[in-house]
């Protein structure tokens, strides 16, 4: 609901407006991604808002007051509550990279930049503007907010109490939507907050140091830099007394009660306990969180600390054969989509088979760029690597890719090689890079 963290798509579209906005958004992007995880869901399960969900694909959720949603890693949305479902959840589609979980309605945000919305309309929250250029979404009880490329602000609903003051300015990279508040976050790491303010919940904290926001019925949190969580608002169940340490990189707000996650994986909750909603699962492994009303939502990882990416040898190339003697270099796309931001990986982490990106001239220059190699819309990263080092026998096998993100994520991926000896009149070895058993 109204504590979800506003999130942007991972990956970057060629012609979208970038920028300081998206280079805030790749850090806000949740620091444990999440690939093939099961939600479990804690608390008051009367509308069966808290019942999980069936599969292990997911990569985000977000509750609302009596329904849950859930985002596939095929871009496709699980809803389950009492009224709040679409009549054809199949007719939305599969392209979606946000959800958002307002009171009694819901949002999603598609890969092309246009938002879908059901549910309860009576203050027309569900009536998204027109546009493709939005990268962020929040739901709060009766109001919608959208974040846009260009750093603005969208707003539309219940415009009471100050909803609809919402401020100014194009240098926004977050937004999140309470019952009679909202909060967003500029670029400079300050908070900006609007709205039903009786509690002090939208008096933000001074400093610009902060990450991420998320807002409560009437309290909200925001995470620092330095992985400690801040707390203000309505305090009547211990919901703004923030937990002590420096290791959290999420937050979510239900309505009386809030959510924080720590880089082991483990989620610490605080506040009304009512319907056990503060009772978190032990364990780690935890990769996302989402308060609802009476109940709270994670994501639990499959387990596997590695992103698996797709990459493609020798992009454009039909027919790819390599001299290993020659003292060229080849080279090898890290594609980027709709999930993964080719754009965030550290090329100086990134090897072939332990060789690393060929870097050339006295100041040792990395051979790296980036480029659409298959034409998708999506820039991917594209590394050169000596030839003569890939390989050193005959025969076929795997060409493993490691590196990371620059936010810490371990990525890898794979693709075939088959090494063959050289025609009898040619005195050097050849490589065929196959395509037709190319891994992800």
């Amino acid at each position: 609901m109204s504590g979800s963290i506003a999130s942007a798509s991972p990956g970057v579209r060629i012609g979208k407006s970038a920028g300081i906005l998206w280079a805030l958004v790749f850090f806000l992007y949740p620091f444990h991604t999440v690939f093939g995880g099961d939600i479990v869901v804690w608390g008051d399960s009367g509308a069966g808002q808290a019942a999980p969900w069936e599969g292990s694909n997911f990569v985000a959720v977000s509750a609302g007051v009596y329904h849950s949603l859930a985002l596939r890693a095929d871009g496709s949305i699980a809803v389950w509550e009492d009224t709040a479902s679409p009549q054809n959840l199949s007719s939305l589609g599969t392209d979606f990279v946000a959800v958002a979980a307002g009171g009694h309605h819901s949002l999603a945000l598609r890969a092309d930049g246009t938002i879908a919305a059901w549910g309860d309309n009576t203050y027309r929250q569900a009536d998204p503007p027109e546009g493709n250029d939005f990268v962020a979404i929040a739901g709060g009880v009766e109001h919608s907010l959208a974040l846009r490329a260009d750093g603005t602000i969208a707003f539309w609903g219940n415009r009471s109490l100050g909803r609809g003051n919402f401020p100014a300015g194009n240098d926004f990279v977050a937004v999140a939507a309470g019952y009679y508040h909202s909060l967003a976050l500029r670029a400079d790491g300050t908070i900006a907050a609007w709205g039903y303010g009786a509690y002090g919940q939208a008096n933000p904290p001074e400093g610009n140091d902060f990450v991420a926001v998320a807002a409560g019925d009437h309290h909200s949190l925001a995470l620092r830099a330095d992985g400690t969580v801040v707390a203000w608002g309505q305090n009547f169940y211990g919901q703004a007394d923030a937990p002590s340490g420096n290791d959290f990189v999420a937050v979510a707000c239900g309505s009386y009660h809030s959510l924080a996650l720590r880089a082991d994986g483990t989620v610490v909750a605080w506040g009304d306990n009512g319907y056990g909603q503060t009772d978190v699962p032990e364990g780690n492994g935890f990769a996302a969180v989402a308060g609802g009303d009476t109940f709270s939502m994670a994501i639990l990882g499959s387990g596997s600390s590695v992103l698996p990416v797709s990459i493609d040898i020798r992009p454009g190339s039909k027919s790819n054969k390599v001299n290993l003697r020659s003292k060229g270099v080849i080279p090898v796309a890290i594609l980027g989509s709709d999930f993964f931001d080719a754009m965030n990986v550290d090329p100086a982490s990134v090897s072939l088979n332990g060789v690393g990106v060929k870097a050339v001239g006295k100041k040792q220059r990395l051979l790296a760029h980036l480029a659409d190699v298959n034409w998708d819309g999506f820039f991917d990263l594209v590394c050169y690597f000596d030839t003569q080092r890939l390989a050193s026998e005959p025969g076929e096998f795997i060409a493993v890719l490691q590196g990371t993100t620059y936010d810490g994520m371990a990525i890898e991926g794979e693709d075939y090689i088959e090494v063959v000896k050289p025609s009898t009149h040619r005195n050097k070895w050849v490589v065929h890079l196959s395509k037709l058993s190319k891994g992800k």
